[in-house]
């Protein structure tokens, strides 16, 4: 179980930086710094995935499929549903936020934060589904998609940020997210026939 298990942590932990370490090489240093500040505001909304999470693993562990995937699905719709409000006001308010907490040069930063909130929402909705298959022994499944969506970022990340710059790469991990969550969608009837 754990050596199938840590490729979620390695991979996971690879996803999250991949694109600083690929944009910090195609951006100025100025665009750079606005995408990291985007990214750091967008990320604050992690938050409410990561402590569903943290409940969600240990209490899922040793119960019944069913059980499992009532959890999963609870837990999934109450964080999303958090989050996705949080990253409303996050959306609406987000170039006074970045004026407020960075400064005016700051505010070119609004689109990209736009979609890096909309990633954050997905991305932490399939954190939150993939702790069934934790739970139920199959932590392998969600390696693989880790993997997945890590073979899609990269290619992105090379065709889009030459040609849009920050928004090329808050959408190549969009992208990305979006295919991560459906393939976790998709495992739910394939591999834990539910």
């Amino acid at each position: 179980y754990g050596i199938r298990a840590y490729g979620i942590d390695l991979f996971g932990t690879m996803a999250l930086y991949i694109d600083q370490a690929l944009v910090v090489r195609m951006l100025v240093p100025q665009m750079m710094g606005t995408y990291t500040v985007a990214l750091s505001l967008s990320r604050m909304l992690n938050v409410f995935h990561t402590s569903v999470v943290m409940v969600l693993f240990p209490k899922a562990v040793s119960k019944s499929p069913g059980i499992v995937r009532e959890m999963t699905g609870r837990a999934v719709r109450m964080s999303t549903l958090f989050t996705a409000s949080a990253g409303v006001f996050i959306v609406l308010v987000g170039p006074q936020l970045l004026k407020l907490l960075y400064g005016r040069e700051y505010q070119s930063a609004t689109a990209v934060l736009r979609i890096l909130t909309v990633e954050v929402v997905l991305s932490g909705a399939t954190l939150v589904l993939s702790q069934a298959f934790m739970a139920l022994a199959r932590p392998g499944i969600i390696t693989a998609l880790q993997i997945t969506g890590l073979l899609f970022t990269v290619p992105l990340m090379f065709v889009l940020v030459p040609r849009l710059g920050i928004v090329g790469a808050g959408l190549s991990l969009l992208i990305s997210t979006t295919m991560r969550l459906t393939f976790v969608l998709l495992s739910f009837p394939v591999f834990l026939k539910m």
